[in-house]
């Protein structure tokens, strides 16, 4: 008791120290006016309540309902501020609960062992991961909430193993049938997390031995919640384009994004007052827009017209796809909103290569504590690796960098991994820098192609 007790008073002051954190970084740094994808969010959830009555008919577009309608909900009654708090709730509950539960060694929901008063590889974790990606605490955008909802789920799997009366594991069904559809109404791209997410609970079930009877009423929980997460969707898209469906109509929204993938390099977004270039910013891929010229693609692209150019060009394509993963180890826009052309961009791409390097150093060098964990954060990275052949932008590898980042503080053996550092500090070295400087190559050319001509240097 004494146990459970201190554990509970440890994990809710590293919740208030990161929820904390996150909301004073809001405060201080969010922006008066949004724009782009978060002022498109944030219109949406002011649609659902036209004329001061709640409706989900006056939305449009390709957007799921539930993260505007939790904008919505924030601003109707208390305004942004609302939205802060909410937010900051949310962020510290899975810095100093959800991802801990996950990570350290055993990956279950018991497993939070901590020696002291506060749980400093949270508050760790929670820093390093907010200077590579401070923009998506102060913006209203979906990527966070996505991997809170898909963790989350992982969470009540775990929840689901380990409780014993059945009315309780069909109410955790539900609610995993709700948090699994939710995951993919706001971000789509998490049907792919979905059916992760699904088949880790069957695989859950049977490797715990429960019991059929169980079992069943589990997944008749699951499919209620999901159902039931989905009639709002249903309705709308009846409304707006006549189909019953559960599904967030994207209108092609994936195959544009692998015709950009191969167009493209990367891709942000402008908002500072130097009138340089225009608020879309586009880095260009040379060899991929000889690719598409070669095959006469302008600006739309069918699966089959995909997989024709993987086949006849597989070099071009690996080097396009290996250019977008180099982007994604050497970050540089950790505002997600890019307020100025020629701030330096150095420091946060050696923390992000830097973060990369030790985790894979770590595997490598068997210095991580138990690796089963990453299946427990699965979920969360297959969208990741689904989204890196399309336009990528920094944010979309978050959910990638919170795992990074936490299994280094929650499961990596640093003193194994320091000896060994010593012994081979000159190999270590020489790798590092050496990997860096080609991913530099790589990264500077991409910057030097921005879309209008105007080459991003460093101060």
């Amino acid at each position: 008791m004494f146990v459970k007790v201190k554990e509970l008073r440890i994990r809710l002051l590293t919740w208030i120290i990161c929820a904390f954190l996150c909301f004073l970084i809001q405060n201080l740094l969010a922006a008066d006016e949004l724009t782009g994808d978060a002022a498109g969010y944030w219109m949406l959830g002011e649609s659902f309540w036209e004329d001061g009555v709640f409706t989900l008919l006056n939305t449009g577009g390709f957007r799921g309902y539930v993260f505007p309608v939790f904008l919505g909900i924030c601003n109707h009654y208390i305004g942004k501020i609302g939205w802060r708090v909410v937010n900051a709730v949310v962020t510290g509950s899975m810095f100093a609960v959800i991802v801990p539960g996950l990570l350290c060694v055993g990956g279950g929901k018991r497993s939070y062992s901590i020696n002291g008063k506060l749980d400093y590889r949270a508050v760790i974790h929670y820093i390093i991961f907010t200077i590579l990606f401070v923009g998506l605490e102060i913006y209203p955008l979906s990527d966070l909430p996505a991997v809170f909802l898909c963790l989350l789920a992982v969470y009540e799997i775990n929840c689901i193993v380990e409780d014993a009366l059945v009315i309780k594991r069909f109410s955790r069904g539900i609610l995993f049938g709700i948090l699994v559809y939710s995951a993919y109404n706001v971000r789509t791209i998490y049907m792919f997390a979905a059916i992760y997410l699904i088949g880790y609970l069957l695989y859950k079930l049977y490797r715990n031995r429960i019991k059929l009877i169980s079992t069943t009423v589990i997944i008749v929980g699951g499919v209620v919640g999901f159902i039931g997460a989905a009639i709002p969707q249903i309705c709308m898209n009846y409304n707006e384009h006549g189909k019953l469906s559960i599904k967030v109509i994207t209108d092609g929204l994936m195959m544009r994004q692998l015709f950009w993938g191969i167009k493209y390099q990367s891709y942000a977004t402008y908002v500072g007052a130097e009138a340089l270039t225009s608020p879309p910013m586009y880095f260009i891929d040379r060899v991929g827009e000889q690719v598409l010229h070669r095959e006469g693609i302008t600006d739309a692209i069918s699966l089959g017209q995909y997989v024709r150019i993987c086949l006849k060009y597989p070099f071009e394509m690996l080097s396009i796809y290996g250019r977008h993963f180099i982007n994604s180890i050497l970050l540089y826009g950790p505002e997600v909103y890019i307020e100025k052309l020629d701030a330096s961009k150095v420091l946060v791409s050696i923390i992000s290569f830097s973060c990369v390097f030790c985790i894979i150093l770590a595997f490598l060098l068997n210095c991580i504590k138990d690796g089963r964990t990453i299946w427990s954060f699965m979920p969360a990275i297959i969208p990741v690796i689904c989204i890196t052949p399309g336009a990528i932008e920094s944010r979309f590898f978050a959910a990638l960098y919170l795992y990074i980042i936490g299994t280094l503080c929650y499961n990596c053996d640093w003193i194994k991994m320091g000896h060994i550092f010593i012994k081979n500090k000159v190999k270590i070295s020489v790798c590092y820098v050496g990997l860096y400087v080609c991913c530099l190559v790589t990264w500077t050319s991409m910057l030097a192609n921005l879309w209008t001509g105007y080459p991003i240097f460093f101060e």
